[in-house]
């Protein structure tokens, strides 16, 4: 009978040649690219630049043009690429960055008001912060500090 594992493979050759076939007719007939919507993930060394900037700026305004500046993107293309290598849009990381570097700056304990904290943190709106707080770490900035 022989080996099972040529076949599968002669399978998979074939299945990807297939995908290939109809990616090209699809495109023929409808333009454009018919897998433009999958995307590529961002490389190590442009998603590793990015995530620097953001850790380095989490208390400016960080704008999608600007990250993908620093990736060398466009913000479109970083915009998908990013959510596909981390699981995170862009803007859910920055946020969830910013929560996280006011968490500890309140466990600090230093006698800073909350509201202080939370524009250091890069956030204008006390009340966006304070929702934040609540829905993803479950505690009040205040109950943190107590």
């Amino acid at each position: 009978m022989g080996d099972p594992r040529p076949v599968s493979r002669r399978c998979t050759k074939s299945a990807g040649l297939v995908r290939q076939l109809y990616n090209r007719v699809y495109c023929a007939k409808f333009g454009g690219r018919a897998d433009a919507w999958r995307g590529s993930p961002l490389d190590g060394r442009r998603l590793g630049r990015t995530l620097e900037f953001i850790e380095a700026h989490v208390d400016a305004s960080l704008s999608i043009a600007a990250l993908a500046a620093v990736a060398a993107y466009s913000p479109f293309h970083f915009a998908r690429s990013f959510k596909l290598t981390t699981g995170w849009s862009p803007h859910q990381y920055v946020m969830a960055r910013r929560l996280e570097h006011a968490r500890a700056l309140l466990l600090e304990g230093n006698r800073s008001t909350v509201e202080s904290i939370a524009y250091r943190c890069g956030f204008t709106n006390l009340s966006h912060f304070r929702g934040l707080m609540r829905s993803r770490l479950g505690v009040l900035p205040s109950e943190v500090v107590s």
